[in-house]
């Protein structure tokens, strides 16, 4: 496709590979710089934690959060992420359901006992979907299940405590 050519050789059996790949030169190309995004200001930024043990889907989701404009902590540990939230008190969670050390669900439960957390918008943002998952998470007391990958768009509107079907 690129109109190259690829090339394969070897002295025999243990005596090592070599593999060549040649590429057409193509002009050189200008790329004009991206700009520069700066988050969004809320008139009263809520607290959103995010809790995965897939640190690079939480930070990317926490990048997104902040960008829009609200107060984010991100955590990979649930251990931790629940001492966070006791002095962080978000106004919405985000949780990653199967997660090492303590699942999504527990996690959920926790935060529920804590005196804050019957206000907290609590949001399993999970791969885990079947009709078993949903009903463990209704039991557990999250108010929404997302599956994987989840739309960007109804995110933030969780986190700015827009109310729609789950």
């Amino acid at each position: 496709m690129h109109g190259g050519t690829v090339e394969a050789r070897s002295a025999g059996p243990g005596r090592g590979s070599e593999f060549v790949l040649c590429l057409p030169r193509t002009a050189a190309v200008e790329v004009a710089a991206l700009p520069v995004v700066e988050p969004k200001r809320r008139a009263s930024a809520r607290r959103v934690l995010v809790v995965d043990d897939n640190a690079d889907a939480a930070d990317t989701l926490g990048r997104i959060l902040t960008l829009e404009g609200f107060d984010v902590r991100v955590h990979s540990d649930p251990v931790q992420a629940l001492a966070a939230a006791r002095d962080f008190k978000p106004h919405v969670a985000f949780i990653d359901l199967n997660m090492p050390g303590m699942s999504g669900i527990e996690l959920a439960t926790r935060l529920r006992a804590e005196a804050w957390g019957g206000a907290v918008e609590l949001v399993a943002l999970t791969g885990m979907g079947q009709k078993e998952d949903l009903a463990a998470t209704r039991r557990a007391g999250l108010n929404v299940h997302l599956t994987k990958p989840a739309d960007a768009s109804r995110i933030v509107e969780l986190a700015a405590g827009v109310k729609s079907a789950p």
